[in-house]
């Protein structure tokens, strides 16, 4: 806290960085004909619902730091901008919030973006951006653009995905259908299912999802990561145990590499069930304990 002494070293405690408040001052306030109007909105995990209601959940399952807020004025006739930075625990999170919904057309915003009529998203490191614009006009789509270029080079900084995409073999891999979760509610949401009716993987330092395509027949692939071998041989035998009781008429099949589970379920058939999860966990194991 400002002004308060340090019982250490007799000198006053620098007031904690505030990563948010430094970034704001290096985002541009006008962008094309737009131009910034009014202060700025600042939401941590506890406020965030007075501004986002409804969806307020997503962020805080990525661990949420901070919101920025800024609304940007267009030129008469056009619609008004709508900037939110969101300070996330990591960049692994950051890619997860970005990975939550991959409708729109790629763009090179940052370390990724996605373009739909009046809204981008993009992630930069442990921040995930986005630009809403409140009505559709091409002059807007560029602003749009341009915002969002210019606050991931005022982040600047960069960082990882999961390390877990690398593990998804690549053949067949619907590369718009990867996503990144931290609970077991997000995990049930992209899988359409109850919380109660997930697969039993351990959740706690992350899955990965996507669907896979190889000529005619499709399937959905997990993969998670325990803590050490042991914990994923114990997750091994839940899944196993569950694909038994719930999959029913649904190929499915497990496989464990080290700490690494790979589940695939609703598989076209056995063989494709059996042969993705074979070589989900035929390479490096990133899943090895740190």
């Amino acid at each position: 806290m400002v002004g308060v002494f340090a019982v250490l070293g007799g000198g006053c405690r620098s007031p904690e960085p505030d990563p948010l408040a430094d970034l704001a001052g290096r985002i541009p306030t006008s962008v094309g004909g737009w131009v910034s109007a009014g202060e700025d909105g600042r939401y941590d995990a506890d406020s965030i619902f007075s501004y986002i209601d409804g969806h307020a959940e997503v962020y805080l399952a990525y661990g949420l730091e901070g919101c920025l807020a800024r609304r940007y004025g267009g030129p008469e006739g056009e619609p008004d901008l709508v900037l939110d930075v969101f300070r996330m625990a990591s960049a692994e999170d950051a890619y997860g919030v970005f990975t939550w919904d991959s409708e729109g057309e790629p763009v090179e915003v940052g370390q990724g973006g996605l373009a739909r009529p009046s809204w981008l998203s993009a992630w930069q490191g442990r921040y995930f951006l986005s630009v809403y614009a409140e009505g559709e006009s091409p002059t807007a789509g560029e602003a749009m653009l341009a915002l969002a270029s210019a606050v991931a080079a005022a982040v600047g900084e960069t960082g990882g995905r999961p390390a877990l995409v690398d593990a998804l073999p690549r053949e067949g891999l619907e590369p718009r259908s990867i996503r990144f979760v931290r609970t077991r509610q997000a995990l049930a949401i992209q899988l359409g299912a109850a919380p109660a009716l997930v697969p039993p993987v351990d959740v706690q330092r992350g899955v990965v999802l996507a669907r896979y395509r190889r000529g005619g027949e499709v399937a959905r692939l997990v993969l998670a990561r325990s803590s050490n071998p042991e914990g994923a041989e114990q997750v091994e035998t839940a899944v196993r145990a569950w694909l038994e009781e719930r999959a029913a008429g649904q190929a499915g099949a497990v496989r464990r590499r080290g700490a690494l589970v790979a589940a695939v379920l609703g598989a076209s058939s056995p063989e494709m069930a059996d042969g993705l999860a074979l070589e989900a966990t035929a390479g490096e194991d990133h899943g090895a304990s740190e």
